[in-house]
């Protein structure tokens, strides 16, 4: 699963507060390493969104495939079972 670009964009900015409260040296360049890390995240989850939007191209254009009724046989019923007695 990837995740979107604003998850990665909350947790890049979770990672920076984290990194302002650190008093310590070594916790706050792990948090600010961690903010970095989530900013390539959502960038690259905001250029995977768009390469989607323009491969599905303009609503309007599109064509809507009839869908086939299922009323003739539930889900779960076995397609072969007429077939048994034979």
């Amino acid at each position: 699963m990837q995740p979107s670009s604003s998850l990665c964009r909350t947790q890049e900015r979770y990672h920076l507060d984290q990194a302002a409260k650190s008093v310590l040296p070594n916790l706050r360049e792990q948090a600010t390493g961690a903010a970095a890390a989530w900013a390539r995240e959502a960038e690259a989850a905001e250029r995977r969104d768009k390469r989607r939007a323009a491969a599905a191209g303009p609503a309007e254009g599109r064509i809507a495939l009839p869908v086939p009724a299922s009323d003739t046989m539930p889900e779960n019923e076995n397609p072969d079972r007429s077939f048994a007695h034979a």
